[in-house]
């Protein structure tokens, strides 16, 4: 199998965002702390998509990521008038710098011949699989990367960035196995498997309700649907949650056996009182905070990054909805909702094209999206590289099949 960089900059992008601790260890204090190994990588991806853009006269900007560009200007008004502008600055810095790799990741992958495209997406597959299964043999017998006793973090900084990554790297390895642009075979079976453990022992509640909701629409999705195909992919789905059921029990009893800390912090996020505390307190809190910033700023709040000790004593607001009307005000949210509608809708007018793997693969798309956007409500999805990496793959596969589509349809009519 020849792989070139072009093949590899999906899956080793992928792989290099798993580790987000600070490459200085967090010993130079500022913006520093935030740089990690995936960035130069996403560093070298921008040049090498530059230089094929230069080569072939042609370079790729869908109109999802033009209406993106407004959002990015939004959210540099609002710095304008922020307390601490350079804070604010910062902050887009750092979510365009994840746009920029995310255009020239799609651009890598449309260069790609249909056989490299297909090597690109079955050698991501079996990376990630090969990543969960490393992060759970450290978590249970090694512990290199574990420093917090308890869930399943890793390479990530805590658990929240582990279940964050697994639930979207999961929800594109499924819909690239149930669409066969991967081949479902033993070994991709199992890196679907792994990464479904994983996420499990994060114990990371968002993340895993995010994917159990994205699965239940998926089988309602599929039930619903007026293809008898449909309607088989969604019971043999069925079936296969039903035999995952006895595996993640099995381990997760394991884990709390064997894992210190684990079994504490189980019953700290699942105890009646942790939810009643998170409903009255830690959900009220944020959305106070969000409250107070549209009082001071309504049109284009108080700035990214100036939430945290300013508009609340500590800590940022937890949630990519609420943060965005604090911090960007209703401008700003409206211009997120127009995007993130314009994404919805893409994966929406696929069914008419659903002919083929790659628009399969987008139409199974939009059940796991909806279950992502449940878990967003309560993390900042527009910094993470793993959203970056879903718009990259999400619309490189809508365009490649609207492509066949046409041209399976011209050659109909000829």
């Amino acid at each position: 199998m020849r792989l070139s960089f072009a093949v590899l900059a999906l899956p080793a992008y992928a792989f290099a965002s798993a580790f987000t601790r600070p490459l200085g260890g967090g010993e130079f204090g500022g913006g520093a702390d935030r740089i990690v190994m995936a960035d130069f990588l996403a560093l070298a991806l921008i040049g090498y998509s530059v230089v094929l853009g230069i080569s072939k006269s042609r370079f790729y900007f869908p109109a999802l990521y033009q209406v993106f560009l407004l959002l990015l200007g939004a959210f540099i008004l609002s710095a304008t008038f922020a307390l601490y502008p350079g804070t604010a600055l910062f902050e887009v810095l750092v979510i365009g710098f994840g746009f920029a790799t995310s255009i020239a990741l799609l651009n890598i992958l449309l260069s790609l011949s249909q056989e490299d495209f297909s090597r690109s997406l079955y050698t991501y597959v079996l990376t990630m699989g090969a990543l969960a299964a490393f992060l759970i043999v450290d978590y249970f017998f090694f512990n290199m990367f574990n420093a917090k006793p308890g869930g399943l973090a890793g390479s990530f900084r805590n658990t929240g960035q582990a279940g964050a990554f697994l639930g979207v790297h999961i929800a594109i390895v499924f819909c690239l196995l149930m669409s066969r642009l991967v081949p479902t075979h033993t070994l991709t079976s199992l890196a679907l498997i792994v990464l479904l453990l994983a996420i499990v022992l994060t114990v990371k509640r968002s993340a895993m309700i995010g994917l159990f909701g994205g699965l239940f629409f998926y089988l309602l999705f599929m039930l619903v649907s007026r293809y008898r195909g449909d309607k088989v992919r969604g019971v043999i789905m069925f079936g296969l949650l039903l035999l995952m059921i006895p595996l993640s029990v099995t381990l997760f009893n394991f884990a709390l056996e064997t894992v210190e800390g684990l079994a504490w912090r189980f019953q700290a996020k699942v105890n009646t009182n942790t939810l009643g505390d998170f409903a009255s307190g830690f959900l009220n809190e944020n959305i106070q905070a969000t409250i107070h910033a549209l009082e001071l700023r309504p049109l284009l709040g108080v700035g990214l990054g100036n939430v945290a000790g300013i508009i609340t004593e500590k800590y940022e607001i937890h949630s990519t909805y609420l943060a965005l009307l604090a911090t960007s005000g209703i401008v700003g949210a409206g211009i997120y909702a127009l995007f993130m509608g314009g994404f919805l809708a893409s994966l929406l007018r696929a069914r008419r094209f659903a002919s083929n793997h790659y628009a399969q693969f987008v139409v199974f798309c939009l059940p796991m999206l909806l279950g992502l956007m449940i878990s967003w409500s309560y993390t900042l999805h527009l910094r993470k590289r793993e959203f970056w990496t879903l718009m990259a793959v999400t619309v490189a596969i809508t365009i490649i099949g609207q492509r066949l589509h046409k041209y399976t349809t011209a050659q109909r009519q000829f």
